[in-house]
């Protein structure tokens, strides 16, 4: 048997999952917000790969600066990125010198990072941590295939309708290019897997070329080795996968069969996952090529693909921060990603396709049905550290479905099989993509996605809800998807109120003839593109009567079609909502009337009232969380009238709760397994209100402690409630478990897992319900095909009513232990069931049928006796007493309770908060009695708190203090001023002041010292530039004025020095920590104090631009008055040397304006850096400017003798400072001289020198 240690290591090694971190903070901020630099965050893989590492080197990505492109557009947006990259790496870059034992592998742009190799260990990680302008350090990880990519022979019966594949003609792809003639010509799409068979019959030809006589079709084909770097190689599959996704992209009909949505488009292919498996670096590159294709010597070649398809990331879900930023500058360049959705089926999804901006796909059967594997979920906004702010906070994945079981495509070799997964799926949107792209070259990815959407499959079988975790937004029709912008035809118009001739925006405008819809826009006007011919238009709206006409389509021209919607008579709709045991009123339904925008919930008495429904038929539904929903009742409302209907909840069935309901992959959760048995459940945690359970599972839900897995004993003993109690072969918290480290019964536990195992069984000791139709001695199989056989048993399980009715055993060995245990306690029940336990790797999916049988049973034996007449308590009526707080600041929350049972009865009424428990309050309430119920919270950590009452939730914020500023100058109000906030270790934008010279914020902690910062550049009315500070501790709400205080006057003048040159003067008072403001010439308007300052000049060319950083200086503006300084003009050099008669020479040198101001830097640059200044620490500026103006100029140093030969040369860095030099033998007089190359910066080239004698 192999130790726990060892088996836990040998299956994280096997485990298919890409765990990914959050990489966004921007190095060179627009807007100064950033804290002091500070030693990156390192990647916790990363830390154990050196800590596990015994020998060769380790690779680490460096990530930089991701701020987003500034516009949007391929051109712009690719330039941007590069620029960036450059810029900011190449500071970088200098510093890695420091640090010998890493090495630089490659270098990104579209996730701006370096690729490094180090085998230093952790001095050396923590090297790479501490180097300027580093965000992040992470593990070049691994990524996968989505599916296993293994296509079988094909094709099989059903896998082909007529001429085409079962999938195409789902989506009605064939029609797209037979009707419309678009078949995705010119539209490049680029696909990243294992590769492609670019021979295959139905593939030949299709792959882009910028040589057809070159065997490696450079911009068209490109395999990146694990480092991201362009390998020479021909086009090729590693595995099958590739050349399966590309034939349902581009693939022809070679075999007679048609396979390719877009057979017409060009194709593009990146190899990145060898054999199915790569690194981030290799999918990074290949993103990167798609955007801005070159060949495998790095040479630019060929086009930018359109689409990229893409099949990889985690297989059993998960948020993959490092493709956030990727995803997002291909969708601003205009580049639409398709990814699969992933298969570890519903509750589950993974990265990229749960990335707001790429398009996820799920996979759908010939049915139309969800494949059970296909995945989706919610979305989390706040699951990804550094989201763009334009996302939502929450969204559903997938966005559509496409057809992915029994695909009938390409393999290698020339032959063609089936697969099945939403690889398949996704393949056959990129195509309709490329389709969609051919007919309407102008669609924005966003566009893109509307218009798949809007034309998709839906209907109600997974949920009336739209989009949904199963369909999405439905699945595809690439006809219904193309049509309409393909034709220069259609219908156009503008619907109006009848009575007002106002515009209605948002309506629904639908071709019933051609199956599209669109919606007026802000002046109520529509366009529907369709074909020539007579269209059936319907305008309809809520509260509105329907307009239904026959519109007549002639051949490029738009039919013009103007409705004018009449306001529908109304009437009231009111009723109440009963409980089918007592006949009391139900609070807290939600009763809607269906296809309106109505609905409503119910008053503590159970009433309910629509007081203006249009006239008309409605479905009246009614829902209450953990209640059968009543059926729909029929209403009529005619206008002016009242229609009394009334809803009766029915008595819920038996509910199981799931404590541990694991493994995160639904279709292997205890909760499916009861789904599929039509068992009601719900996945539940400690503090759970077990009263509202009929018996309650413990797979594996951690271990809850000693004193709440007792207070969760004593509940569900009160409330006769059985409990099932599950074990396996990995502990975390399983039910048996618990009861053997808490209770001591039973008193010992055994556990095991050996693949070697054929089979598992209970083998049966004594009759019992629970193992009903087995014999004594009879062994039940439980697992008989499982890789890993985890199982566990047990020993002393005695007393109080407690008995074994079966042992544990291998088929092969025999008994190991007891199996299964029961117990007839006072109120309830309980029993142990020792191999049931689901873990991630093994689940109900691995039961045989008689296991499953034992597993119901022990549900039956051990649940509560049904009782419909008990008291029942419903919660409603969640309300919190104030949205924000100050941090300790109270908060009340209240929510009425309402006994809608037949009989009193007694509850605990629980509230948490962020998911932990406040003190529960006991409740008696009599038949129909309601109450309500105060928690007062109180929290001292900033953030919004989220509030739950069993269904029902709130929240609350606890916020930092605010701040009421008035700035002002001798004038009037200071307005459009820049607020920031000075502590907490950073800077932080606080907005603008508005017109009257006021703001109000936020600090960002409940009590700390701050600096103030107001400032203003000149503007059209004010010559004068304004930095205003005040510092001050900030506890409570603050009022606070400024420009009142002591002031001076601080004028800066610089003088030109050549075409192009800008000065600007950083400065830094003694109240704001390390930050330094930029200022162009003029006269600053300062709070009086004491300060330090820089000047900056930038000279700008067509070719090149000369960057210039002056010393620090100081200012004392202590006094209120007014100051000047001058800074600027030619440039000049100063050296001083002293000469010893041994012949060591020693000097110093200086580069200064023409105002003896140092510099300590003068560098150009290539590119044209710092679109807007930065704020920056002052000490850092010099770095920052370097950063984006990476060569230094020229500094020289050459000795002479005194027959005017040279003896010695050499390079000076920046800044100047002190230099040695060992001459030897001296002989007379020398001459010191030190030359200058100033670059733009006049005059260009200065020289000065000194004469030394030896002393």
């Amino acid at each position: 048997m192999r130790s726990e240690t060892r088996l836990l290591t040998w299956r994280l090694a096997t485990a298919v999952l890409t765990s990914v971190l959050s990489v966004i903070m921007a190095l060179l901020p627009a807007v100064a917000n950033a804290a002091p630099p500070e030693r990156a965050e390192i990647d916790p893989r990363l830390t154990s790969q050196v800590t596990a590492r015994h020998t060769g080197p380790v690779q680490a990505l460096l990530v930089l600066d991701s701020t987003s492109p500034r516009g949007s557009g391929h051109a712009r947006v690719v330039g941007d990125l590069k620029r960036t990259a450059a810029t900011t790496q190449a500071t970088v870059l200098r510093a890695l010198r420091r640090l010998p034992a890493a090495t630089v592998l490659n270098s990104f742009w579209l996730q701006n990072m370096l690729l490094v190799e180090f085998g230093g260990g952790q001095e050396t990680l923590d090297g790479l941590a501490g180097l300027p302008g580093v965000d992040r350090v992470i593990a070049n990880f691994t990524m996968k295939l989505v599916d296993d990519g293994q296509a079988d022979q094909g094709p099989t019966a059903g896998a082909t309708v007529e001429d085409r594949t079962w999938g195409l003609d789902r989506i009605e792809a064939t029609r797209v290019a037979d009707e419309l003639g678009i078949d995705g010509t010119g539209v490049r799409v680029a696909t990243l897997d294992t590769g492609v068979d670019a021979t295959h019959p139905d593939l030949a030809g299709k792959l882009a070329t910028t040589d057809p006589a070159d065997p490696t079709h450079p911009g068209g084909w490109i395999e990146f080795d694990q480092n991201g770097n362009p390998l020479a190689t021909l086009p090729h599959d590693s595995a099958d996968h590739g050349t399966h996704v590309s034939g349902t992209i581009h693939g022809g009909a070679a075999s007679g069969v048609r396979i390719g949505v877009a057979p017409g488009a060009t194709m593009m292919h990146g190899l990145v996952l060898a054999g199915g498996e790569g690194t981030f670096s290799q999918v990074a590159a290949g993103m990167q090529w798609a955007l801005a294709p070159f060949d495998n010597q790095g040479a630019p070649a060929g086009e930018p693909a359109d689409v990229i398809n893409m099949s990889l990331g985690p297989q059993y879900g998960g948020y993959a921060e490092e493709l956030v930023t990727p995803s997002r500058n291909a969708y601003l360049a205009g580049t639409v990603v398709v990814a699969s959705s992933g298969n570890c089926g519903d509750g589950c999804h993974g990265s990229p396709g749960n990335i707001f901006d790429n398009i996820a796909v799920g996979n759908t059967t010939v049915t139309d049905d969800v494949n059970d594997s296909s995945s989706g979920g919610v979305a989390q906004k706040s699951a990804f550290a550094a989201p763009p702010a334009d996302w939502p906070e929450t969204w559903i994945t997938p966005d559509v479905s496409a057809p992915g079981t029994d695909v009938l495509s390409t393999v290698p070799g020339g032959l063609y099989g089936e697969a099945t997964g939403t690889s398949m799926a996704s393949p056959h949107v990129a195509g309709t993509v490329a389709l969609l792209r051919q007919a309407a070259p102008e669609l924005t990815p966003a566009q893109v996605l509307e218009v798949l959407r809007d034309s998709s499959f839906f209907d109600d079988r997974y949920g009336e809800q739209r989009p949904n975790t199963r369909y999405g937004h439905g699945r595809i029709n690439a006809y219904r998807a193309v049509a309409p912008v393909a034709f220069g035809s259609g219908v156009t118009g503008t619907v109006t109120n009848a009575a007002t001739g106002a515009p209605l925006a948002g309506l629904t405008v639908a071709d019933r003839t051609a199956g599209t819809t669109t919606t007026t826009g802000p002046d109520g006007g529509y366009r529907l593109r369709a074909a020539p011919g007579t269209h059936e238009i319907v305008v309809a709206n809520f509260g509105y009567t329907t307009v239904t006409a026959d519109v007549e389509v002639t051949a490029e021209s738009f039919a013009r079609h103007d409705v004018a919607l009449r306001v529908a008579p109304v009437g009231e709709v009111s009723g109440t909502v009963v409980f089918a045991a007592s006949g009391h009123g139900v609070p807290g339904v939600t009763v809607e009337l269906d296809d309106t925008p109505l609905r409503t919930t119910t008053g503590t008495d159970g009433t309910f009232r629509f007081p203006a429904v249009p006239a008309g038929g409605y479905d009246l539904t009614a829902s209450l969380p953990g209640y059968p929903a009543p059926e729909p009742v029929r209403v009529t409302v005619d206008g002016g009238a009242v229609a009394t209907v009334d809803l009766t909840i029915p008595v819920p069935p038996p509910v199981v709760g799931v404590l541990g309901s694991v493994p995160s992959s639904y279709p292997a959760t205890i909760g499916a397994y009861l789904d599929a048995h039509g068992i009601p459940n719900e996945a539940i945690r400690w503090d759970a209100d077990v009263t509202r359970y009929d018996a309650i599972v413990v797979n594996r839900p951690g271990s809850p402690g000693a004193a709440r897995f007792a207070e969760f004993l004593a509940a569900t003993d009160a409330a006769g409630i059985g409990v099932v109690f599950l074990d396996t072969w990995q502990t975390s918290g399983n039910g048996i478990a618990l009861l053997n480290e808490y209770l001591h019964n039973p008193a010992t536990r055994g556990r095991d897992s050996d693949p070697s195992v054929p089979a598992l069984a209970y083998r049966v000791t004594a009759p019992h319900p629970v193992v009903e139709g087995f014999a004594v001695g009879e062994d039940i199989v439980f697992d008989n095909t499982s890789f890993y056989t985890d199982h566990a048993w047990f020993d002393g399980y005695t007393g109080e009513g407690r008995t074994t009715i079966a042992d544990a055993a291998r088929t092969d060995t025999g008994v190991l232990g007891r199996g299964i245990g029961v117990q007839e306690r006072p109120n309830n029940r309980h029993v142990l069931l020792s191999m049931h336990g689901a873990s991630t790797y093994t689940s109900p999916k691995n039961w045989t049928e008689d296991a499953g049988t034992v597993f119901r049973n022990a549900l039956t034996w051990a649940g509560r006796a049904p009782d419909p007449d008990r008291a029942r308590f419903v919660p409603s009526n969640l309300r919190v007493d104030a949205d924000t707080a100050l941090a300790g600041q109270p908060v009340t929350a209240s929510v009425t309770w309402t006994n809608i049972g037949a009989r009193a009865g007694d509850h605990t009424a629980v509230l948490s908060v962020d998911g932990v428990a406040e003190p529960g309050q006991p409740l008696h309430l009599a038949a129909g009695e309601s109450t309500t119920v105060t928690w007062t919270i109180a929290r001292q950590e900033l953030g919004t708190y989220q509030l739950a009452v069993e269904s029902l939730t709130g929240s609350f914020r606890v916020r930092a203090p605010t701040v009421s500023l008035t700035a002002s100058t001798v004038d009037g109000p200071l307005a459009g001023a820049t607020v920031e906030l000075v502590g907490q270790g950073g800077l932080t934008s606080a907005g603008l002041t508005d017109s009257a010279g006021t703001a109000t914020f936020e600090t960002t902690a409940a009590d700390a010292e701050y600096t103030v910062v107001v400032r203003r550049a000149p503007t059209g009315t004010d010559s004068r530039a304004y930095l205003l500070t005040k510092k001050l501790r900030i506890a409570r709400d603050t009022a606070l004025t400024l420009g009142t205080e002591p002031l001076s006057v601080f004028a800066l003048t610089a003088d030109d020095v050549g075409g192009g040159h800008q000065a600007w003067t950083y400065l830094r008072g003694e109240l704001t920590g390390p930050w330094a403001f930029p200022f162009g010439s003029g006269t600053v308007v300062a709070t009086a104090g004491r300060y330090e300052l820089r000047h900056l000049h930038a000279l700008t060319s067509p070719e090149r631009d000369t960057w210039g950083v002056s010393a620090i200086a100081r200012a004392d503006l202590t006094t209120p008055g007014t100051y000047t300084r001058s800074y600027g003009g030619a440039a000049r050099a100063t050296v001083s040397a002293s000469l010893t008669r041994a012949g060591q020479l020693s000097g110093t040198w200086s580069v200064t304006d023409g105002h003896g101001n140092p510099f300590t830097l003068l560098a150009r640059t290539d590119l044209r850096p710092l679109a807007t200044l930065p704020v920056v620490s002052l000490e850092d500026l010099p770095a920052v400017v370097g950063g984006t103006a990476p060569h230094a100029t020229e500094v020289v140093v050459r000795v002479y003798d005194r027959q005017g030969d040279q003896v010695h040369g050499a390079g000076l860095g920046w800044p100047g400072g002190n230099f040695g030099v060992a001459l030897g033998r001296v002989r007379g007089d020398y001459r010191v001289e030190v030359r200058a190359v100033t670059g733009g910066y006049l005059p260009g080239e200065i020289v000065a020198s000194r004469s030394v004698r030896p002393a």
